[in-house]
């Protein structure tokens, strides 16, 4: 191929990609508990989809959310980079986890009945907010996604396991949370 050939061709493919026309993206959101297509979505739920602040997206509290910066004045989380602790599956009848984090957020249903479990387990431990910057740090440390979650931690602080809820709470340790420790 000549090198004309070559131009002519590119010229061609310029002028085929200006008529290129996309479709509408649907996305797709939690919602109550449930995913919906955002765009089904009423006016009020459309604006708070518009402040969320994903776990991924983190950068600084709602509150301080300015209205229009320069994306390199935004302040972000710098992660440093640490050794990759070995996770060990935790099972009720090997090395028992004599510490705990419990990961959670003000506004999640799911977090009180854990907290409860934790609470009558007679495990020592801790709680970590994940909606303050603090807790939002040690979440991002320990790899955390989701609320509420459980990270169970050995006396040299390495992970022995994690549940996200009561029942996988029961079936690690066999207690049950009316029973107690």
């Amino acid at each position: 191929m000549t090198v004309e050939e070559i131009n002519t061709r590119l010229e061609k493919l310029k002028v085929q990609k200006t008529q290129v026309h996309g479709m509408e993206t649907e996305v797709y959101a939690r919602i109550v508990g449930y995913y919906r297509s955002v765009k089904n979505w009423n006016k009020g739920k459309k604006e708070e989809y518009g402040i969320r602040l994903n776990f991924s997206d983190y950068q600084h509290s709602p509150a301080e959310k300015p209205e229009r910066i320069p994306e390199k004045a935004l302040p972000t989380l710098q992660l440093v980079e640490e050794p990759q602790v070995q996770k060990e599956l935790f099972t009720a009848g090997g090395e028992e986890a004599d510490n705990y984090l419990y990961f959670y957020r003000d506004t999640c249903p799911n977090c009180p009945p854990v907290a409860a479990w934790l609470e009558n387990s007679g495990f020592e431990g801790r709680s970590v907010n994940v909606d303050r910057e603090s807790g939002m740090h040690e979440a991002i440390r320990y790899d955390i996604t989701a609320a509420p979650t459980v990270v169970f931690l050995d006396n040299q602080g390495t992970e022995t396991g994690r549940s996200s809820t009561v029942a996988g709470l029961e079936t690690q340790f066999g207690i049950s949370a009316a029973a107690g420790a």
